[in-house]
């Protein structure tokens, strides 16, 4: 590991990452959050510096970032029962890039260019850090223009909900969650199309096991950034399909603080005591 900068609680470094490639990250620390921006490059090669489009990038986060912060902790939104456990003080370590002495932290979030790291408290469960890291996304949809004034979510050339429903619950929000809520947010009519055209039959043949499971968490996600519950049917149809834990694991992590009775639904749809008790925190 090579340190290329340091400069109070900013920490640019290059690491290798094999197969002839390397990156640069820089590190930014403030109260409650961190964030890491990262390059890729070529391995044998000059370390590159963080280039004026990344920079810009960076200058952007540096005031989107701490105002999402913000609106999370204190706006108007429905996923406030896990806040308690951020904690605004950066433990000691939290500039080290690889963060093997950050304390504890989210997963890595996708937002605003730069993946962020929210601080937690010490003590906090690891199922709460996941659901945090999905709660602080899923806020920003009741952000009033959150999404709407950013050149990143306006474009939404790239992003094809029904795939990127389907990605991993244990990653989605280190990769397109983001995009995803803000498309769901700005393109609504479109969203529904979209989940209209998926659930119609063709030649006949309703859709493939893939394509259903995209559908329930899509139709899930729509109603919660509408406000609304998940509702039974939903969640029945979840527990029914092929891919019946991801399913119903997506739509834990997105349910919102209203929505009461769809967790205690959700609670007997995975019906193992052992899962449940596992997830305990999530379902109160």
């Amino acid at each position: 590991m090579v340190v290329v900068a340091l400069a109070g609680a900013r920490v640019a470094v290059a690491q290798p990452m094999g197969s002839g490639t390397g990156e640069t990250r820089q590190v930014e620390v403030a109260a409650g959050f961190r964030t890491v921006a990262r390059a890729e490059f070529s391995a044998g090669g000059a370390i590159p510096d963080f280039g004026p489009e990344l920079m810009q990038e960076l200058a952007a986060a540096r005031k989107v970032v701490p105002a999402a912060y913000r609106f999370f902790v204190h706006g108007a939104h429905p996923f406030k029962r896990f806040v308690r456990y951020l904690d605004p003080v950066a433990r000691p370590g939290a500039s080290d890039p690889y963060g093997d002495k950050a304390g504890r932290r989210t997963p890595e979030i996708a937002l605003a260019g730069v993946r962020v790291e929210l601080f937690l408290r010490p003590g906090t469960p690891p199922e709460v850090a996941r659901k945090l890291a999905y709660d602080f996304v899923l806020a920003q949809a009741f952000n009033r223009g959150f999404f709407a004034s950013q050149a990143l979510y306006q474009d939404d050339t790239g992003i094809t909900p029904l795939d990127v429903v389907r990605e991993s619950t244990d990653t989605l929000p280190m990769q397109e969650l983001a995009r995803l809520v803000a498309f769901a947010t700005l393109h609504r009519k479109d969203l529904a199309a979209l989940i209209a055209a998926g659930e119609a039959r063709h030649d006949g043949e309703p859709p493939s096991a893939e394509r259903a499971s995209a559908i329930v968490r899509l139709r899930a996600l729509v109603r919660v950034l509408h406000g609304q519950a998940i509702g039974g049917s939903i969640i029945t149809a979840a527990a029914q399909g092929q891919d019946r834990s991801g399913d119903l694991m997506l739509l834990l992590l997105v349910s919102s603080d209203r929505d009461r009775a769809s967790l205690r639904t959700l609670r007997r749809a995975f019906g193992d005591p052992a899962f449940t008790d596992g997830f305990a925190q999530l379902f109160r």
